[in-house]
């Protein structure tokens, strides 16, 4: 019989010192993909550091000091080293994915136009503004993770089935009545609103002084996961 070779264990290339094979000094490291992993066996993941920090790490949120404590901590956490591979997976699975539409070229050229006449004082203040509102829109990957890969994730069939589901989210959305749980402008009162109904928190900022006011919240739920949506309004639409 003709020997046939194996694949390499998959590997983060966004994090090439994380661990994914047997022969990792991590004890019990596996290279059998997180997706394949009996359920039970995910749900039993318990770690002080999963739910604290790793969102954090991925996110590039982290100081120097904080960021090199957990790479510390990844040497000794199979666990956490496995889910920030699976987060770094579904993060380019989701960019593969292509579930946008491409921006037509009248709306290029309107913006183009719009960012020639912005003082140069307002477009230094776009950095944090679009890290703030980055952070936000993140939290539906974030919720997404908790999937954990599942097979279905790789299928275009299923990237399809998740992209119509997410847009019918935002359709019903539209109806009246139905844009937010919480109308509000003050950003404690939303926050508080999301407590208990996440199992992150949520951060809140309301970006009014830069054209996107704060109008409130709601729960969105995709794949029968709890989904946080921040709403902004933008003067003139």
């Amino acid at each position: 019989m003709k020997a046939v070779p194996t694949r390499r264990s998959l590997r983060s290339r966004r994090f090439p010192l994380v661990p994914s094979c047997p022969r990792s000094p991590v004890p019990n490291a596996s290279c059998i993909p997180r997706w394949q992993t009996p359920l039970s066996r995910r749900l039993s993941v318990t770690c002080d550091f999963a739910d604290s920090l790793l969102q954090c790490y991925f996110d590039g949120e982290l100081s120097a000091l904080s960021a090199a404590e957990f790479e510390r901590h990844l040497q000794h956490c199979v666990d956490c080293a496995v889910e920030l591979v699976d987060l770094d997976l579904l993060s380019g699975r989701l960019q593969l994915a292509q579930l946008y539409e491409a921006a037509p070229a009248s709306l290029r050229k309107k913006i183009r136009a719009d960012l020639r006449s912005v003082a140069p004082t307002t477009a230094i203040a776009q950095p944090l503004l679009w890290h703030w509102l980055a952070a936000a829109a993140t939290l539906l990957l974030v919720a997404i993770a908790g999937w954990r890969a599942s097979p279905l994730l790789r299928t275009d069939d299923y990237q399809a089935e998740l992209a119509e589901e997410i847009v019918d989210a935002h359709v019903h959305s539209l109806q009246p009545g139905h844009l937010t749980g919480i109308s509000s402008n003050d950003e404690q009162a939303v926050k508080g609103w999301f407590k208990g109904k996440l199992t992150c928190a949520l951060p809140v900022r309301d970006f009014a002084d830069k054209g996107f006011a704060l109008q409130g919240g709601r729960l969105d739920v995709v794949e029968e996961r709890s989904v946080a949506v921040l709403v902004y309004a933008r003067p003139g639409h």
